[in-house]
């Protein structure tokens, strides 16, 4: 692979990275703000006890999204950081190497981020589902 090829390559991919960090803080932000609206618009007079139980799935659901949706978004830092470090180490090494440092994040903030997915579709679905069966 050229040089110019490897170039290309590294800024689409930051291109795509950039393009889903801004959705996930996206997504985070209006699971915030639903949770937010939902929880001080509830009904005061209605004790916790008798709020539907899709009502709660929907508030953990929405609080788990927040909560994993941070750690996804938090990836970009881990990776920033062991960037540094690797570059760090190579130049103490080897200052006149130019060769790509590879680093990938750890499965478990991988996870986060399709469990954040997960959450706030289980949200979703249960608030559709308290509303319908309101009806």
């Amino acid at each position: 692979m050229k040089r110019e090829q490897l170039q290309e390559l590294l800024d689409l991919a930051e291109k795509r990275d950039e393009k889903v960090y801004d959705w996930l803080r996206w997504l985070v932000l209006l699971a915030s703000g639903a949770l937010t609206l939902l929880v001080s618009l509830g009904d005061k007079a209605t004790p916790l006890q008798t709020v539907l139980p899709l009502m709660r799935v929907a508030w953990v659901g929405l609080g788990a999204g927040i909560v994993f949706g941070a750690f996804a978004i938090y990836t970009d830092v881990w990776m920033a950081r062991k960037l540094v470090r690797r570059l760090w180490e190579r130049l103490k090494r080897n200052p006149e190497s130019d060769a790509p440092i590879s680093i990938s994040p750890p499965p478990l903030l991988v996870a986060t981020e399709h469990a954040c997915y997960i959450s706030l579709l289980i949200a979703v679905i249960a608030l559709v589902a308290n509303e319908l069966l309101k009806r």
